[in-house]
């Protein structure tokens, strides 16, 4: 029995290893470096950037894209108009930066290999614009940093604009989005020597559930692959059948795969989440109306004077449809001085008009109450990319192989304000897919606030509205994200 035992120990120690054996050999294969033009880059990068918004809340915005900042998530947005946008025609403009001095971003690609990214920064810009229930837009982020590889320092450009337009169904209770999302990869090295230059296009279509009176929305979108071949620098040469670039051994072509995001957002509270929108009621047609019909009442009554002198007998019925046109120059005379008048009395009576038609809705939405706590939830999935490394293991020239799965991301987000037309507080988690195989997935912690500043007239140019400041976090184990911004009270 005693020589089983030991026996028995034995093959344990020798499987253990073989197993540490194959585990060293199989991390060598994967750490190999590149020698030949067989790959392209995977271009995904899975940390949320956006407004101050989007992140302090996770990133779980699928279903409360309603503004520019959220034409990154949905399409749909471009048309989903806010419940403070009452006017037939709304606009909307947004602008983020992010500093490089308020980010930390030792492990920005979750790669673990220690390749840290400096002099980080992120910029959106965008507009959207709305024409009744039909919207158009476009929104611009640019990812700016460098990274070194060796004794190489190497800067990159990333750039993602989606541009498309949405239609509103049903008083903007169903609102369908499409559009296309152009990537743009740059990477040069110190001295301006370009790496990889690559540009494509895929099409992209979301869409936005929000029934008027309920607490929840759904949200989907869908995004086609983006695909495009590295275009040829100046410096490539071609040695031994592989082309490089100082060094650097170039992919075949850059790659960002479709993807596919699913969103559901519930708000707790009196205030209300979705609102039908219905264009204002236009008064003109009825004042114009019975303008109308006052000065046919006055040509009848002087055409049936005109018939009667000339021994003939007017019809019963004279308006709206007179047989002729009064002809007495002196009526005309006094009826143009009353019709000048008229038209004055007329734009003064529809400017009040309208006025008053829009206090009326601006009253009502200013009558809502405020206190709601916000609740979103987003499931990311991420398709794969066949023969593909990161842009960091490009950069280290390594074969590290990314994204040969379709990967899954959860995002949830929280929001309330705290305090009555003052303060708002956010919170969010999202778990980061890991694209590469030797890393996992990383949990992010998010927090935000929002705060109501004063409200300003521009020196008495414009209607007076109101200023807001908000900050976000993201924190994650080597990732610290800090962002500022100011925009409109709402």
């Amino acid at each position: 029995m005693g020589g089983g035992k030991r026996n028995s120990r034995a093959a344990s120690i020798f499987w253990a290893a073989g197993a540490l054996c194959l585990c060293l050999l199989a991390g060598t294969a994967y750490a190999q470096p590149l020698t030949a033009n067989d790959f392209d880059i995977d271009a995904v990068t899975s940390p949320v950037l956006g407004s101050y918004r989007t992140v302090g809340m996770g990133g779980a915005f699928t279903a409360l894209a309603t503004d520019i900042s959220g034409a990154a998530w949905n399409p749909a947005s471009f048309g989903s108009r806010t419940i403070y946008e009452l006017d037939w025609f709304e606009y909307d403009f947004g602008l983020s930066v992010f500093s490089p001095g308020l980010a930390g971003m030792d492990d920005f690609f979750n790669n673990h290999s220690g390749l840290a990214v400096g002099s980080f920064q992120f910029l959106t810009i965008g507009l959207r614009l709305q024409f009744g229930n039909f919207g158009l837009g476009t929104e611009t982020r640019f990812q700016i940093f460098d990274t070194s590889a060796g004794a190489d320092l190497v800067k990159i450009l990333l750039i993602e604009s989606h541009t498309g337009f949405a239609y509103a169904f049903w008083d903007g209770q169903f609102v369908l989005g499409i559009g296309g999302r152009v990537a743009d990869l740059d990477m040069e090295l110190a001295d301006n020597t370009k790496l990889v230059h690559f540009t494509g296009t895929g099409f992209e279509a979301g869409a936005v559930l929000k029934i008027d009176g309920q607490p929840w929305r759904l949200g989907l979108t869908g995004r086609a692959p983006v695909e495009s071949r590295a275009e040829e620098g100046a410096g490539m040469e071609v040695i031994d059948g592989v082309a490089r670039v100082r060094g650097f051994v170039l992919p075949q072509k850059v790659y960002l795969p479709w993807e596919v995001q699913l969103g559901v957002a519930w708000q707790f509270g009196p205030r209300p989440l979705n609102r039908a929108w219905r264009e204002a009621h236009d008064p003109e047609p009825g004042l114009q109306g019975g303008l109308d019909r006052a000065r046919c009442r006055r040509a009848a009554r002087q055409l049936t004077r005109e018939m009667r002198d000339q021994g003939q007998e007017p019809p019963n019925h004279l308006c709206p449809d007179l047989p002729a046109d009064p002809q007495d120059p002196q009526w005309w005379i006094q009826e143009e001085a009353l019709r000048e008048l008229e038209e004055q009395a007329f734009e003064k009576t529809l400017a009040a008009a309208k006025e008053a038609e829009e206090a009326r809705r601006r009253a009502a939405y200013q009558a809502m109450a405020r206190p709601y706590y916000l609740v979103s939830a987003d499931l990311l999935i991420v398709g794969s990319a066949s023969q593909a490394i990161g842009i960091d293991a490009f950069v280290e020239q390594q074969r590290r192989p990314s994204g040969q799965e379709p990967t899954v991301g959860f995002r949830l987000g929280a929001e309330t304000e705290l305090i009555a037309n003052r303060l708002k507080l956010r919170s969010g988690f999202y778990l980061e897919p890991a694209r590469q195989a030797q890393a996992s997935y990383r949990p992010h912690g998010t927090a935000g606030i929002e705060l109501r500043l004063f409200s300003w007239d521009v020196f008495g140019y414009f209607d007076p509205f109101e200023l807001k400041m908000g900050l976000s976090v993201d924190l994650a184990p080597r990732y610290f994200d800090l962002g500022l911004g100011i925009g409109f009270w709402h």
